[in-house]
């Protein structure tokens, strides 16, 4: 429940791949908020403000009975029914073939069709896209941040952000100027848990995804996909500006190359 004085948050309404039991949610934005609260509260005060600060958070009940009966969790079950039990057992199917045959296609695991799960948190401080922000000069100090910031996040929670893109960047203004705010946790990994997760689940915006990443390979995600992802950032907003202001004249009818970092194609 929210305090009498948390009238300000930003309240994210979220339908996110989840595990049904809780306790085995590997990727429950949930509880890395919380984690990241009660650590870097304690040990870096001085980023507080530069991380969604968790205020409310839960998955969503709904009473489906009639008469009021007891609550269920509100997820994509009740829609899809008999299309979920199908696609666990495809998905079986396709993890016994690729444990025989590591080269075999995996093309039966691209269909699967996973449950989701609705979820609700409350967070502050509330920000701006990076769309608003005014020269270059703010620009540079609001990825300063947020890149010391997820380091924190990362040496001090052991959790990897997974998908840092330009939407997940936002900004506060402060009486000393700006500040970045890294969101979105719903990809993140938390490395102290034995989670089940698999090195290759490919996550993240497609145009920042780092090359392991993209490719849905066997390497092991770490920091660094995090920072590459970074450098395709900058390299995204080096050509396309970051508002209408400072948007690319077009000078030819010929797309840019970098246009088919959105079409799945990144050779």
């Amino acid at each position: 429940k929210l305090a009498a004085d948390d009238y300000s948050v930003f309240v994210k309404d979220a339908w996110p791949e989840a595990d049904e039991d809780s306790s085995k949610d590997a990727r429950d934005e949930i509880r890395h908020l919380a984690k990241i609260k009660r650590i870097l509260g304690e040990k870096r005060p001085d980023l507080e403000g530069t991380y969604p600060t968790i205020k409310a958070g839960g998955r969503v009940l709904i009473g489906c009975s009639e008469g009021g009966g007891n609550a269920v969790q509100d997820t994509t079950r009740f829609i899809l029914g008999n299309v979920l039990e199908q696609s666990k057992a495809t998905e079986k199917r396709a993890l016994e073939t690729i444990a025989e045959d590591p080269e075999a296609d995996d093309a039966q695991t691209k269909r699967i069709v996973h449950v989701r799960v609705h979820k609700r948190i409350a967070t502050t401080p509330i920000g701006q896209p990076i769309s608003k922000v005014k020269s270059v000069f703010e620009l540079l100090v609001i990825i300063a941040d947020v890149m010391k910031c997820h380091s924190a996040i990362y040496n001090e929670c052991s959790i990897l952000h997974l998908d840092i893109s330009i939407n997940n960047i936002l900004f506060r203004r402060t009486l000393n100027g700006v500040a970045g705010l890294l969101i979105d946790f719903d990809h993140s990994k938390d490395e102290e848990l034995d989670d089940g997760m698999t090195h290759d689940m490919r996550t993240g915006t497609l145009p920042f995804m780092s090359i392991n990443n993209f490719e849905n390979n066997s390497t092991k995600r770490t920091v660094l996909d995090d920072w590459e992802s970074l450098i395709y950032i900058l390299c995204w907003i080096g050509t396309y500006g970051y508002n209408s202001k400072t948007a690319r004249r077009t000078v030819s009818s010929t797309p840019l190359m970098i246009r088919q970092w959105v079409t799945d194609n990144m050779q």
